[in-house]
């Protein structure tokens, strides 16, 4: 079994980082802000932090002001100032002496740029922005000076990059609305068709929600070719960033959000290409913020990629906590505070929703990063406190934990190309359906359905394939090799397999499934569940998606999963920690699937004193306790 700690070094892959950068001296947490400060920088120094992430932008963020205090370092045409850079390197530095570094390299147009060249702005349209060959050849000039001068110079403190672009810096084309002529000649070429025009944003399926492979392939040719055009410049400017580096230190970037982004996103903005980008093997970790949706005081917020595809993949997922604290809603009015009315309300709630966050990347094994994004987030004793806490438990737990789930989530990227973008089915299919999951009171691991090739399932009891819809020979021939067998339970979402061999047909469903299906049902109607025996394992069609956390539960325990609380809060475990929030607080009963004794590590408090299968302990409410089983 895999190991799960959250120990940064998981992500290095090559023996010649291990050279530069010694496992047991490699930092578990990070701290990132925008507007860096020396009072922030010394507080996370004396709570144990040692990897801070740097951002020398020449870029104005969504908020039409600058990313950072630092002045640029692209300046003009083939024209670099780096004493900025050194500046802010040296800053950090001088306020956190043994710190690493963590440096996002910014590939966006500068304002100068975009004044220059008519308007074109990578941050906003970057798919059309990507295509042209001036862009790309500045962009990549500045990549490449950029790090022959920190290779250079600050090679030593540098413990890993990241490449940025587009809107958010997340690789995001918001420019999907506009296409303009880059992208219209492009598609012409990438179909070998001069004539071709671009579909319609709005573009009604023939099958709703389902678009058809045949009377709709236009309209799923040009979705796919505007993500590739995003996937493209990500895996150049990996390889250009790696023509310097050779793998000296990790290589990341933000990217492959399938599980967050829903309705009206998931399909346009160019994430939708994450299988090609994860197996890259020019990159090393990847990183995206805990979920937007549930993600309250008491919500389930969950992740965003498919992070088990990445670890099958020698790659390490990063969790990075961007919380809106209760300082965030300082009125004052002094502090730039995006965003802030979705901050807690409390010292109290987020306490328990970093402790949360924390604990589902401590269990998840994803390093993480605190994120104080424009000043003052952190600014409290008592969170600072909290921190150093999470820490000291980080560096007594890192790489001891293994995963024990035995509920296999399949994610699909191929079939989303046939769900309209616009329809509910879009967010009800992925986004939604991870509040059940963390809600259903046993742990899970998240796959793509190609990862079945090399996936042992030995140990999982449940599949869940909540979206697939498109069946080619190939996701047949591994379902039957690994999935049907063993007396497994799978649990199919919407549609399983409607399009299949490239030919729309209801009937495909049952060919599957083995349950007929004699239409969609809209997500207003009742869920209806059916499961019929088959030949070595049992299916199980639900009539929609979304399913409940309850159902969920009533389903894992008929196949045999454990279980380890009822109560419906959201909930992370391993082999030897269990982790719950609770909105409302009171009283839990937890069994456990083996006798062990238990230690609440947020207050370092024994809750059972010799081995025992099943204690019961209290929660305040909005809070979140974080158990660890000792033999």
């Amino acid at each position: 079994m895999r190991e799960y700690g959250i120990l940064t070094a998981a992500l290095i892959v090559a023996a010649s980082v291990l050279a530069e950068l010694k496992a047991e001296e490699l930092p578990l947490m990070t701290f990132r802000s925008f507007w860096h400060t020396e009072r922030v920088n010394r507080q996370f120094a004396e709570a144990g932090v040692r990897l801070v992430h740097i951002y020398p932008a020449n870029t104005l963020c969504s908020l039409r002001i600058p990313y950072t205090k630092y002045p640029p370092s692209w300046i003009g045409p083939n024209r670099y100032d780096w004493k900025p850079l050194k500046r802010q390197i040296d800053d950090i530095i001088a306020w956190n002496p043994k710190a690493k570094l963590l440096c996002m390299i910014d590939l966006n147009t500068p304002t100068w740029w975009i004044e220059s060249h008519g308007g074109a702005d990578s941050f906003r349209n970057f798919g059309e922005v990507s295509l042209r060959e001036d862009y790309r050849r500045d962009a990549s000039a500045y990549l490449r000076a950029f790090l022959r001068y920190t290779e250079t110079n600050h090679k030593e403190k540098i413990a890993a990059y990241m490449l940025s672009a587009g809107w958010t810096c997340e690789w995001y084309d918001m420019g999907w609305r506009k296409p303009g002529p880059e992208k219209l000649a492009a598609f012409r070429k990438w179909l070998d068709d001069p004539q071709a025009v671009i579909p319609p944003e709005r573009m009604k399926p023939s099958r709703p929600p389902f678009y058809d492979p045949q009377a709709d392939a236009r309209s799923i040719a040009y979705w796919r070719f505007s993500t590739s055009v995003v996937a493209d410049r990500v895996l150049e400017c990996a390889g250009q960033a790696q023509e310097i580096i050779r793998h000296r230190v990790p290589l990341g970037i933000f990217y492959g959000y399938i599980l967050e982004l829903g309705y009206r996103r998931l399909m346009y903005e160019g994430h939708l290409c994450y299988e090609r980008v994860f197996s890259s093997p020019d990159l090393d970790f990847f990183v995206s913020p805990t979920s937007y949706q549930e993600r309250q005081p008491g919500g389930a917020e969950g992740i965003m990629m498919c992070v088990d595809s990445l670890r099958l993949r020698g790659k390490q997922a990063w969790l990075e906590l961007d919380h809106r604290t209760w300082l965030v809603n300082d009125p004052s009015g002094k502090a730039l505070n995006p965003g802030k009315w979705k901050g807690h309300s409390s010292e109290t709630e987020t306490i328990g929703v970093l402790r949360r966050g924390f604990a589902a990347s401590l269990i998840y094994g994803m390093p993480v990063w605190w994120f104080d994004m424009f000043g003052g987030w952190y600014d409290s004793p008592a969170l600072m406190a909290e921190i150093a806490r999470m820490q000291r438990i980080s560096n007594r737990l890192a790489s001891r934990s293994h995963s024990r789930a035995e509920v296999a989530v399949l994610i699909d990227e191929d079939s989303m190309w046939y769900l309209d973008g616009h329809s509910p089915y879009a967010s009800a299919v992925l986004r939604d359906q991870r509040a059940g999951l963390t809600r259903m009171g046993a742990p899970y691991e998240l796959y793509s359905t190609l990862d079945l090739d090399k996936l042992d399932l030995s140990r999982f009891k449940l599949v869940l394939l909540p979206n697939l819809f498109a069946l080619t020979p190939q996701k047949s021939r591994l379902l039957k090799e690994k999935v049907f067998r063993d007396g497994r339970h799978v649990v199919w979402g919407l549609a399983p397999g409607i399009i299949t061999n490239g030919r729309y047909d209801l009937q495909n469903i049952e060919k599957l499934t083995g349950i007929a299906v004699d239409a969609i049902r809209p997500l207003s109607a009742a869920m209806q569940i059916e499961s019929r025996k088959m030949d070595g394992w049992t299916s199980v069609y639900v009539s929609r998606p979304n399913i409940p956390a309850a159902t969920l539960r009533r389903l894992a325990k008929a196949a045999g999963v454990h279980v380890y609380s009822e109560a419906g809060d959201p909930l992370y475990a391993n082999d030897m920690l269990l982790a719950v929030h609770s909105g409302e607080g009171g009283r839990r009963t937890f069994e456990l699937p083996k006798p062990a004794r238990v230690v609440e590590l947020f207050s370092n408090r024994t809750v059972a004193n010799k081995p025992v299968k099943q204690f019961t302990d209290v929660l305040p409410p909005m809070a979140t306790h974080l158990y660890h089983f000792e033999p």
